[in-house]
């Protein structure tokens, strides 16, 4: 059908509230239809507003009028079927999730990257496996050779990279495990009741000749560890907990910077965690679906301070001592073999 001109259009019947659109089938010919009849392929229209606005930047509106630049703007929440997501040209970055699973996935590459389970646990990996892709507990794989998986940077002068906290403290449950996949064990566990356990016993500290100047022969250490009170104690947060708590044995902070080695003992700035209420742009507290305050936890100093010492520097000095021992003890017995032999 052509029609080469029109210069008026009259519709000779019909109510249709959201009025008509003119139609054509696969052969070309045409209808006027009601639009909430479903009039057009594919679009059905109840509303009895504008739903739908495309601006001349052929920027779409759902709902409301495009006014951000985008080319899709939706004002209400938007819903997707199980299984279906979002994608970025080919396909190779996207994000998918699953009402059914309450599980949502991130790809790039055309791999998946990370996962956020129902529980919230999230894995995150760089080959597109994981270890249980289901475990409750927080998951990063990578696989780099000669590089690393995890690197934490804090750029703030004063602040702090990691922070681990247990709701216990006893020699079973640990802070840090280490494991060795190609040996099958588990190499160095760091308790929560400060324990450090590892296999071949061996700790040591950077020492080569190259990192170091004024290299000389150490003073006498045979007075300062003279000196040394040696004690047995008891913690006082054991004793609280447990009145049989175990004693243990070592040396008082304050008795050594009395004696005179302050260079072993450090003092730190007492830290304590607490509750602050949040607050929104007016100042006035952030309320809950219960309407409890919203808290945060944060950090603030006690105004006290913890002195600790430096028990690897307590021991060198017992060596340098026990060296200054041996001197003594094989002069005094060459002098006895002297007067024997007389």
């Amino acid at each position: 059908m052509a029609i080469t001109k029109v210069t008026s259009s009259v519709l000779s019947s019909g109510s249709a509230t959201d009025g008509y659109v003119l139609t054509a089938d696969g052969s070309g010919n045409s209808a006027w239809e009601a639009a909430a009849g479903g009039g057009v392929d594919g679009i059905v229209s109840s509303a009895d507003a504008t739903a739908i606005t495309i601006d001349s930047s052929e920027n779409v509106g759902i709902g409301k009028t495009p006014n951000r630049s985008r080319k899709l703007e939706v004002a209400g929440d938007i819903n997707l079927d199980n299984g279906y997501g979002l994608e970025w040209e080919d396909g190779g970055v996207g994000i998918t999730g699953s009402g059914a699973t309450d599980v949502m996935t991130f790809a790039t590459g055309g791999t998946e990257r990370m996962r956020i389970l129902p529980t919230g646990y999230v894995k995150y990996s760089t080959v597109g496996a994981y270890v249980n892709a289901t475990g409750n507990y927080h998951e990063t794989i990578g696989s780099e050779p000669g590089g690393i998986v995890y690197y934490m940077y804090n750029t703030n002068s004063t602040g702090n990279c990691l922070f681990l906290n247990c709701s216990n403290e006893n020699s079973t449950n640990w802070f840090l495990a280490g494991y060795s996949d190609n040996a099958g064990r588990h190499n160095i566990y760091i308790y929560s009741n400060g324990n450090v356990v590892n296999r071949n016993n061996s700790y040591g500290a950077l020492s080569d000749q190259k990192l170091k100047q004024d290299i000389e022969d150490a003073n006498s250490q045979w007075e300062d560890i003279k000196a040394i009170q040696f004690r047995k104690y008891r913690w006082k947060q054991d004793v609280a907990s447990n009145a049989d708590a175990p004693y243990q044995l070592g040396v008082i902070a304050q008795e050594l910077e009395s004696a005179g080695m302050h260079g072993l003992v450090e003092e730190t700035d007492d830290k304590e965690f607490y509750d602050e209420v949040v607050l929104d742009e007016n100042g006035n507290p952030v309320l809950d679906e219960n309407g409890n305050n919203v808290t945060q936890r944060e950090e603030r100093l006690t105004g006290e301070s913890t002195k600790s010492v430096k028990y690897s520097i307590l021991t060198l000095k017992a060596l340098k001592a026990l060296q200054e021992a041996m001197e003594r003890i094989e002069t005094l017995e060459a002098k006895i073999t002297t007067l024997e032999n007389a």
